[in-house]
């Protein structure tokens, strides 16, 4: 969860209830915008790349039960299926299926203090993972999106240290542009190969 200013690191001096407060704590300073205008970039591409996603779209009248029972999540470390639990592990990933079973997303967290190689799951040749997140990379590519993500090799991915990687594969080619009961009428993303990787409202 975002609360105002996070985008732009204001802090509140630290306290997390400053309603009561009349002063620089819980006031907004404008001047952050210019300050921290690159990590506000990020937040903002962030946000532009959740909302181009459809892991949750549901075919409509699907129960919560339901929607959690079709879930599927899989955690590895950094050889596939091998999550490390320690309370010493400083790495996790994790592979979730959408819903509608269109892709699958592949996020990678390193926090530990030098790069590792994680394994990726294997993917069809035709629609590859596909880099949407690496924290590690310079702007813009640390965030290039869903229709400018490069191809990533298959086998492992380097992850630097104490990053964050998400990659995205879409599980079969869509031939149409796909409607939904959003509230805005959306358009499918295709990677040039045939491969939809999301989708964004329609202008």
């Amino acid at each position: 969860m975002l609360t105002m200013g996070d985008e732009v690191r204001r802090t509140q001096d630290g306290d997390p209830n400053p309603y009561s407060r009349d002063d620089a704590a819980s006031w907004f300073d404008w001047t952050l915008l210019e300050r921290h205008a690159d990590i506000r970039r990020f937040v903002a591409e962030v946000v532009r790349l959740r909302l181009g996603l459809d892991m949750t779209t549901v075919p409509h009248g699907l129960t919560l039960r339901d929607f959690l029972n079709r879930s599927r999540i899989t955690f590895h470390g950094v050889r596939l299926g091998e999550p490390d639990w320690s309370e010493d592990s400083h790495s996790l990933a994790l592979t979730v299926h959408s819903v509608l079973g269109t892709r699958r997303v592949h996020a990678i967290l390193n926090a530990w203090r030098e790069p590792l190689d994680f394994e990726l799951p294997a993917t069809e040749p035709s629609c590859p993972w596909r880099r949407a997140v690496d924290t590690a990379l310079d702007p813009p590519d640390d965030v290039p999106g869903l229709d400018g993500g490069p191809p990533v090799a298959p086998g492992t991915y380097r992850v630097a240290d104490r990053s964050v990687v998400l990659l995205v594969n879409a599980l079969r080619p869509e031939r149409t542009p796909r409607r939904n009961t959003a509230r805005h009428a959306q358009v499918g993303l295709h990677d040039g190969s045939g491969c939809r990787v999301g989708i964004r409202p329609r202008d």
